[in-house]
């Protein structure tokens, strides 16, 4: 059966709430073009350079100096860090943006700053004492991020049977018994590509991984799929770098079977407790590879072959229910299930947890079933790609002047390359308050 990926991120630090006030710009609610410094009504802080404040016509209310955005709402930011605090924040003395001394680009700290750098000590994306609101500055630093902390992400990870296909024409082998040099598949493209990504930049959250199916038919993520929760022994670089190796160990050990019960996952997903940690910022990345399906309680299924559209090979659904009443014939578990995985995404949303959706493989046309589910999962979810100077979607995709967002609101990739470049774009964002 085909497959589906996704990824959520939400959720920042829990406070008193201050005084709202209006955008600051007209007009007052939230829109793509009136949006900078103001808070969604999740607490999360925006930028119009990088995304919006929500739905338009949303309420909004904008962070004042030495402030920073939370979950309710914006509150004072501790001395020495914040948006704007002296010493650390957005462009503040001595951290921040660009401030001197830390920052993304800020001699003695920030991503190529000295003394400093993605992971150093005293600033920079991830770097120990930085921080939205952590003193020395960086974005998501070590004592930084959503209230000084590292943002936990739940790796939801795609391992049904499509998985195991080839990514080349021509190549009729099924993993794993394809040379991956010369008929690479899907899931060996994928182990290489989260390789790339949590060596590299395994420092920037707190990994979790589950997988799922967790048989080989149409069983949901649940306990024994969780292969690993957010919980490294610290947000220190050295203690988050080893528990993203642990999981990579993990990934490059997985199998491929079974469908793709991404509903239910993603519902699983949301019960876990540190994904409602109010203070930090919690996202779902769903990675998968095609349609959802494998719910039972789908109500398109085959008694309405207008309404069931067959996510198996060959249209392998069944004609009409299964007299055992188990669907063994897959007439509802076969079809594909969009409004439910929505939904999920959805509720996550409400919960404070975004998700991030990344499909991979050739199934993602812009006429594809394949395209409306993941825009959906994603749109829903809370995370949709941004181009607010209107040349950030890539090749292939549109950006909508009237929202600044892309067409294709998912991340795509069909090579390591293009999954590795996903991640790294996708990990940049979730570093930033």
């Amino acid at each position: 059966m085909r497959a589906l990926a996704l990824v959520t991120l939400a959720g920042l630090a829990a406070a008193t709430l201050a005084v709202s006030v209006g955008c600051g710009k007209p007009p007052t609610t939230c829109s793509a073009q009136s949006c900078e410094g103001c808070c969604d009504p999740y607490g999360v802080c925006r930028n119009s350079s990088r995304d919006t404040c929500g739905s338009d016509g949303a309420a909004c209310v904008q962070c004042q100096p030495q402030q920073m955005c939370t979950t309710t709402g914006c509150v004072e930011a501790s001395t020495g860090g914040g948006s704007s605090g002296t010493g650390g924040g957005t462009s503040g003395t001595g951290g921040g943006t660009s401030g001197t001394g830390g920052g993304t680009s800020g001699t003695g700290g920030g991503t190529s700053g000295t003394g400093g750098g993605t992971s150093g000590t005293g600033g920079g994306t991830s770097g120990t004492g930085g921080g939205t609101s952590g003193t020395a500055g960086g974005t998501s630093g070590t004592g930084g991020g959503a209230g000084g902390r590292a943002p936990n992400v739940m790796i939801l990870f795609d391992k049904s049977g499509s998985m195991a296909q080839s990514t080349k024409t021509g190549c009729a082998c099924m993993f794993p018994n394809c040379d991956e040099v010369t008929c690479p598949t899907r899931i060996g493209q994928v182990r290489a590509g989260m390789s790339t990504f949590l060596t590299s930049r395994g420092t920037s959250a707190r990994f979790g991984l589950t997988t799922y199916p967790a048989d080989t038919v149409c069983t949901a993520a649940g306990s024994t799929t969780l292969l690993a929760r957010t919980s490294p022994v610290s947000d220190s670089p050295t203690d988050l770098q080893a528990w993203s190796n642990g999981i990579n160990t993990q990934i490059q050990g997985l199998s491929v079977a079974g469908g793709t019960p991404t509903a239910a996952s993603l519902t699983f997903v949301g019960t876990l407790p540190e994904l409602v940690d109010s203070t930090r910022s919690n996202w779902v990345l769903l990675i998968t590879d095609g349609l959802p399906n494998c719910n039972l309680g789908n109500p398109n299924n085959c008694t309405n072959p207008s309404l069931c559209k067959c996510t198996l090979t060959a249209g392998q659904c069944g004609s009409a229910l299964s007299a055992d009443g188990g669907d063994s014939n897959f007439c509802v578990r076969g079809c594909l299930d969009q409004s439910a995985s929505a939904g999920a995404t959805a509720s996550l949303r409400a919960k404070n947890i975004r998700t991030i959706v990344v499909g991979f493989g050739a199934d993602f046309d812009s006429t594809s079933d394949g395209f409306a589910v993941l825009n959906d999962l994603a749109s829903a979810g809370g995370y949709v790609r941004r181009c607010p100077n209107g040349n950030e979607c890539g090749s292939g995709n549109t950006c909508l002047s009237t929202t600044h967002t892309c067409a294709q609101a998912f991340y795509k990739a069909q090579t390591t390359a293009e999954l590795s470049a996903a991640l790294a774009e996708i990990s940049a964002t979730i570093a930033l308050p």
